[in-house]
């Protein structure tokens, strides 16, 4: 919003890696209730997603890394275009759930990855 009224941009973006479906679910319903359009990757329409229809776009790492389909659409030219920031949601958490202990597989492998996309 501070974009947008700073003249930066005509339709900002901000990105938002959660780990959490239910986090994510709360705060879209917050962020619309706030009059602001957000939605979730997987749950929203395809075609308003890729349009970058939204001011807040949520989605899990393992969606944002995994899913070849999201990962080329951050590399289009609306996103590339309006993208302002990436907000990464309980990063206190993020080493930890990227590591695991010796011979074990850890808790959220794609927490790992998100700083090399």
């Amino acid at each position: 919003m501070v974009a947008k009224k700073m003249g930066h941009n005509d339709n900002p973006v901000v990105i938002v890696v959660s780990p959490l479906v239910a986090l994510m679910e709360d705060q879209v319903k917050e962020a619309t209730e706030m009059g602001i359009t957000a939605m979730q990757l997987g749950v929203h329409d395809e075609v308003d997603i890729t349009s970058g229809r939204c001011q807040l776009l949520f989605g899990s790492p393992e969606s944002w890394l995994l899913n070849k389909k999201w990962r080329d659409m951050l590399g289009s030219d609306v996103f590339q275009a309006n993208v302002m920031g990436i907000v990464v949601d309980e990063v206190h958490l993020t080493y930890k759930w990227g590591q695991a202990a010796k011979g074990q597989t850890p808790f959220r492998e794609s927490f790992a990855e998100v700083g090399r996309t």
